[in-house]
C-alpha cells in the first residue's frame, strides 16, 4: 500500500469512517455500517482519487487544504483596490 493511500485511510478512520480489508485491489469504506465508497489501491489517474473521495466529503470528511493557494491569500476573497 502506498503512502498516499495510508494517509487517506488514516484521515478516514480519524473522522469516524471504517475502512474494510482489501478485496482484490479495492478497499470498501463504511460509515455507520453503510458503504460510502470504494478506494482503489491502484488508481488510474489523479481524478480517480477525487471521485472516490467525493461521497466521503459529502458525509462529513473534511476536505484537505487548497494546496494551490498562496500563503496568506484566499482565492475566495474579492480583489482589493
Amino acid at each position: 500500500m502506498n503512502k498516499e493511500l495510508r494517509s487517506i485511510i488514516r484521515d478516514l478512520e480519524a473522522n469516524g469512517f471504517e475502512v474494510g480489508p482489501e478485496q482484490g485491489r479495492h478497499r470498501p469504506v463504511f460509515k455507520g455500517g453503510v458503504k460510502v465508497t470504494t478506494l482503489s489501491t491502484t488508481p488510474s489517474d489523479w481524478r480517480s482519487r477525487r471521485n472516490e473521495l467525493a461521497p466521503a466529503y459529502r458525509m462529513g470528511l473534511p476536505k484537505p487544504r487548497d494546496r494551490g493557494a498562496q500563503k496568506g491569500k484566499s482565492r475566495n476573497t474579492p480583489p482589493t483596490g
